[in-house]
């Protein structure tokens, strides 16, 4: 690869980091080019030469980090070879670090390393995820927001049912693998949004009730898994 193509992706990355932070902080109407273009380290006719509007821009954000999120999130299922102890990852990154299966929590380097997420804990994605989903809505482009989340949220759930052959056992009594999947998903995210609009509050100890609930059935099957949801870290 060559030096101009790799600063090329340098700089794109340097970018994309900059302005996540910024359409973080302020959302999508508030932020402007000038100010990302300030916080990557650039002028501002420098940002157009790689995203000629904040439209543009704006999806790149999203499409990388929904990449990163799921690339991070099967690399991390895959790195742990007992079935069981891989289950107990995913039950981890899931409903306690999902923002940490992604958004470059774990990497400096990574073009999404938010500090502000990182603060949030579970609410992260969810808050990241809304604001995108509000403005895809607002500009007419719901459609192509959903297609693009359910390209990514597919991947995941591929390696989640995989994962559930791999232990062979039913997860949920009487309910098809690729429909348990489906179900692991829809939990963390109905529980992410009433975190974050506030039916749930995340210092409510029915939060620790919810994922007990959740994990219960896990160790009703799995006795390995000896630890108790509340020790989860």
């Amino acid at each position: 690869m060559s030096p101009k193509i790799v600063d090329r992706e340098k700089r794109n990355e340097e970018i994309l980091r900059a302005a996540f932070r910024i359409f973080v902080e302020h959302g999508y109407h508030k932020a402007t080019l000038s100010s990302i273009a300030k916080a990557a380290g650039m002028g501002q006719g420098t940002l157009y030469y790689y995203f000629p509007s904040k439209d543009e821009l704006f999806w790149g954000v999203y499409e990388q980090m929904m990449a990163d999120i799921s690339a991070k999130f099967i690399e991390r299922l895959i790195s742990v070879e007992d079935p069981a102890e891989r289950l107990l990852t995913m039950l981890r990154l899931l409903f306690y670090h999902f923002p940490e299966a992604g958004l470059g929590m774990d990497d400096a380097e990574s073009p999404l390393d938010a500090p502000q997420i990182a603060e949030e804990g579970f609410l992260g994605f969810h808050y990241v995820l809304m604001e995108f989903w509000l403005y895809a809505k607002r500009n007419g482009k719901e459609k192509d927001f959903f297609e693009r989340l359910r390209r990514y949220q597919q991947q995941i759930i591929e390696s989640v049912k995989s994962l559930f052959e791999q232990v062979g056992s039913e997860i949920f009594e009487g309910v098809e693998l690729d429909v348990a999947a489906h179900m692991m998903l829809a939990m963390r995210d109905g529980l992410g949004i009433q975190l974050r609009v506030g039916i749930i509050r995340e210092d409510d100890d029915l939060l620790d009730r919810i994922r007990d609930a959740i994990f219960a059935n896990f160790y009703k099957r799995f006795p390995s898994l000896k630890l108790a949801p509340s020790d989860l870290p």
